[in-house]
C-alpha cells in the first residue's frame, strides 16, 4: 500500500490546486463580465479573488520545482497568508456595508465617484494587510535565521 501511495502523491497534491484554479478563474470571469467592478464592495471582492488566483498559481508553479515535503510547507504557508488576506478583505467589505447602510448620504457626498472610493477601499485592505503581517514576517525571518545558525 505504501508503494502505491508513494507513486500517487505527486499526482494528487496539485490536483486540488487545479480544481481551485478552475473555480477561481470561473468566479473572476463571471464577476468581471456580470458585475460593475467599479463599485467599492465588488472591487474588494474582486481583489480577494485575484489574491486567491495568485496564491493558487504560486502553489502550482512551486510544485514543479521542489520536492514534496518542501512543497507541502510552502503551500501551507501560501494558503495561510491568503487566508489572512481573505479575512482582511471581508473585514473591509463589512466596514463598507456598514457605512453604506448607516451613512449612505455622507458617503455619496464625500465620494461622489464610486471609482475613487473603490481605490481607497482596495488600497485600505491591501495596506492594512501588509501593515499587520509585517511583524509576523519579521518574526519568521528571525526564526529562520535562528534555526539555520543552530
Amino acid at each position: 500500500m505504501d508503494f502505491i501511495w508513494a507513486h500517487l502523491v505527486p499526482y494528487i497534491f496539485p490536483l486540488t490546486d487545479y480544481v481551485i484554479l478552475v473555480l477561481v478563474l470561473a468566479a473572476i470571469y463571471g464577476m468581471y463580465n456580470g458585475i460593475e467592478i467599479s463599485h467599492p464592495l465588488y472591487a474588494v471582492l474582486f481583489t480577494n479573488l485575484c489574491a486567491a488566483l495568485a496564491s493558487t498559481i504560486f502553489n502550482i508553479v512551486t510544485f514543479v520545482f521542489i520536492e514534496i515535503e518542501l512543497y507541502v510547507r510552502i503551500s501551507n504557508a501560501s494558503n495561510g497568508w491568503y487566508l489572512v488576506f481573505h479575512c482582511f478583505s471581508w473585514c473591509g467589505t463589512s466596514i463598507l456595508r456598514y457605512i453604506y447602510i448607516l451613512h449612505n448620504e455622507w458617503i455619496h457626498l464625500k465620494f461622489p465617484d464610486h471609482r475613487v472610493l473603490s481605490l481607497v477601499a482596495v488600497f485600505g485592505v491591501i495596506s492594512s494587510y501588509l501593515i499587520c503581517i509585517t511583524p509576523a514576517v519579521g518574526f519568521l525571518i528571525y526564526l529562520g535565521k535562528t534555526i539555520l545558525h543552530s
